[in-house]
């Protein structure tokens, strides 16, 4: 299944921290997105797999950005973890359960998009995020993690506001 969400979400070229927790239970060899957030022809943001050429890593893009990280499909797949990736600056960072997995540096800007989380947008199943996905949060203008460094997931559910 997947999840569309309104309204639209504007990062800009600001601080922001995407991160919840994650148990994959199907790990394809193609891509498998987190989230997509996107419209046809123009700017997108993503959060997914890569398919099996490139060894099924997570990565974060933004336009033709693109960091990638350590982390592949089996190592989430029937477990949970927390995974987050944040900008500060112009530096992005990816983490799991707490520790830095992959750096890089994303400057692009990125406009008020649709979001769908499980899927890509317009919803297209081809490449479903088959698992479990808890208390992901989307903090814009906002950086939780920054430099890098190791901290400690959260293991209790976020506060409600």
């Amino acid at each position: 299944s997947y999840l569309p969400v309104s309204p639209t979400i504007a990062m800009g070229t600001g601080d922001f921290t995407i991160e919840g927790w994650f148990y994959l239970t199907a790990a394809s060899s193609n891509y498998v997105r987190i989230f997509w957030q996107a419209v046809t022809g123009g700017n997108r943001m993503e959060w997914a797999f890569n398919d099996s050429g490139l060894g099924n890593t997570l990565y974060f893009s933004i336009s033709s950005s693109t960091v990638t990280s350590s982390v592949t499909k089996a190592s989430i797949q029937n477990t949970w973890t927390h995974l987050a990736v944040v900008r500060s600056g112009t530096t992005v960072y990816m983490y799991k359960n707490g520790v830095s997995v992959g750096s890089g540096t994303i400057s692009d800007s990125h406009g008020a998009q649709s979001l769908t989380i499980g899927c890509t947008y317009p919803v297209n199943t081809d490449y479903p995020y088959q698992g479990y996905i808890d208390d992901l949060r989307i903090t814009n203008g906002y950086c939780r993690y920054p430099g890098g460094t190791t901290f400690t997931p959260p293991t209790a559910a976020f506060p409600t506001y």
